[in-house]
């Protein structure tokens, strides 16, 4: 079964367990909550090659962290950014084996890479690593038809199964209390879920289908 990595949050102010990625870091990034970050040692030129978003956080002088050695990240997962940053250090034996991600977690991992555009450097180790093995949605079965796995496929550009899943969600998605969108189920969903504007193409598909 996949499993988040958990940590304690009362070893956080000392930096007890800080992560290190790069013996010689000079970047202490602080990911998650304020008041529980996983402290993450790391190289700032090695974040500035996998990702274009950090290379200009960290050169631009404008920006606090070109300057800062402690560097918030209050927004972000802190286990799918770990699974980023690890890759982007080559430390390739920490990263989850073979289903070793839920839905959950790889739907915070497409978060975390296309915030900060590191699709292509992850890209390669979904399929190495099976990490989407289990998790695609079997339409006609109508199993595994969560709607994040739709954000998951735009992300990484598994573009036969989000379009499969988008028809079916297209068919099946409508209007509930307070005009929430529910599934056939009755089950809410959630529009954080999808790609942007996606469920307003849905709602307008059914509506015109209807009309005609």
């Amino acid at each position: 079964m996949p499993t988040r990595i958990g940590f304690n949050c009362s070893d956080v102010p000392n930096h007890s367990q800080t992560v290190v990625l790069h013996d010689g870091g000079d970047a202490l990034l602080l990911i998650g909550p304020e008041e529980c970050p996983r402290a993450v040692r790391a190289s700032k030129m090695v974040m500035s090659l996998a990702s274009p978003v950090w290379k200009a956080m960290f050169e631009r002088r404008q920006w606090s962290e070109s300057t800062a050695t402690d560097i918030p990240f209050p927004d972000d997962d802190a286990d799918a950014m770990l699974i980023v940053l690890r890759i982007a250090h080559l430390r390739f034996k920490e990263i989850p084996s073979k289903g070793g991600l839920s839905l959950e977690d790889l739907f915070q991992v497409a978060i975390i890479c296309d915030k900060y555009d590191t699709v292509g450097l992850v890209r390669p180790f979904m399929d190495l690593h099976g990490w989407t093995e289990n998790l695609v949605p079997d339409i006609e079965s109508r199993t595994r038809c969560d709607p994040s796995w739709s954000f998951i496929a735009w992300t990484f550009g598994y573009d036969h199964s989000f379009d499969a899943l988008v028809r079916h969600l297209a068919l099946t998605v409508s209007l509930g209390v307070d005009d929430q969108p529910e599934l056939e189920d009755n089950s809410e969903m959630n529009p954080d879920d999808l790609p942007s504007d996606i469920l307003g193409k849905m709602l307008e598909q059914q509506l015109r289908g209807a009309r005609d």
